[in-house]
């Protein structure tokens, strides 16, 4: 079970490379490289909307304290995390954390989910009430932990790549379709290829700057495939406008075969036991738990990704991301989940299916 108390002191040092390299011999004689070797730590931390927590954080006042969520790599769906309330009083950090799915903790501390059961959520749950906290900055690091060969409670860590945003702060892996991925790879050739050709002319550039904004704002949305698609033909029909039959056969060539290889490739595939499964179910079952043994004997990993009613409220068509578990019919999942939901609807896809839309 994971530690989820802490008393620390701790002090931070802010190192350059050097430094570093002239303490690694010591470092070597004296520590040794925990059971994790090197790893990511992912946190978002919470704050009021005017940034008071980390506000008087800097002000070094004798107690003063934080919420984070923390992950110990890049976590998806259905993965564990800490909720944490990290404290400082007089110079000594006490940690209280509890350990929960992803999606929970983030629908916990947004106020749409239910908290655990426990003293140290009651605690955090205080926090909440007290500060109205939100998802504020996402801070992530590469970290490599030692401790004492003589005292193993002496603890250094050493942790360098620091990177942090201010938007999309949600920890999960984002899941696109493959031509989304293929897309975005391509697009910056026919970029390159408009600037290229545009060379500082600004009456090209104006025509340019109005033909894709045509095609953006004033078409329907497509797949991000369609998108490149038309793309690059505005470059193709760009190139051919101002004379340069030998570029745009040349992009026409570049971009043909780098999609095809693209698309040959393991680039961009996701995971290919994930599904998307809809279930639509009468109102007056309790779908909350009326599935759990099966997707407990069928799937490895499950996320609710929605709910919604129809037939004026008469069914409910619920949506989930699955990823089956090996060597299972999938034939016999759908046979037992048609037992419990009447033989309504049920769709068992691939996750692929539908592509993003850009």
């Amino acid at each position: 079970m994971p530690q989820l108390t802490f008393e620390r002191v701790e002090k931070k040092y802010l190192l350059t490379p050097a430094q570093l390299d002239a303490l690694a011999p010591l470092l070597h004689r004296h520590m040794q490289m925990d059971q994790y070797g090197r790893h990511t730590i992912c946190n978002v931390y919470y704050d009021t909307p005017d940034f008071r927590l980390i506000r008087t954080s800097l002000q070094k006042p004798v107690y003063k304290e934080k919420l984070r969520l923390r992950s110990y790599g890049v976590p998806g769906p259905g993965d564990t995390v800490f909720v944490e309330l990290k404290k400082k009083y007089r110079g000594v950090v006490y940690k209280r954390r509890t350990a929960l799915e992803l999606t929970a903790a983030e629908r916990w501390l947004a106020g749409s989910g239910p908290a655990p059961e426990g003293q140290i959520p009651r605690e955090i749950d205080y926090v909440q009430s007290l500060y109205r906290t939100v998802p504020a900055v996402f801070l992530a690091y590469d970290r490599v932990a030692l401790f004492g060969r003589q005292d193993p409670n002496l603890r250094l860590t050493l942790d360098e790549h620091i990177r942090w945003r201010t938007a999309a702060l949600a920890q999960y892996k984002n899941r696109v379709a493959k031509g989304f991925v293929v897309t975005v790879a391509l697009l910056p050739l026919m970029v390159q290829m408009v600037i290229l050709l545009v060379n500082g002319s600004l009456g090209t550039g104006v025509a340019v700057m109005g033909a894709f904004g045509l095609v953006r704002f004033r078409s329907l949305p497509g797949s991000a495939r369609d998108i490149g698609t038309i793309f690059l033909a505005m470059a193709v029909g760009l190139a051919t406008g101002t004379g340069y039959l030998g570029v745009a056969a040349l992009l026409v060539a570049a971009a043909g075969l780098a999609e095809v290889a693209l698309l040959a490739s393991p680039f961009g595939d996701g995971d290919a036991r994930e599904r998307e499964l809809k279930i639509t179910v009468p109102e007056t079952l309790e779908y909350e738990d009326a599935f759990d043994d099966l997707f407990e004997r069928y799937t490895d990993k499950l996320e609710l990704q929605s709910v919604k009613t129809s037939g004026m409220g008469s069914v409910f068509e619920l949506k989930y991301r699955v990823r089956m578990r090996r060597d299972v019919s999938h034939k016999a999942f759908l046979d037992a989940l048609r037992c419990r939901n009447g033989n309504l609807p049920i769709q068992l896809c691939h996750t692929d299916t539908q592509e993003g839309v850009l």
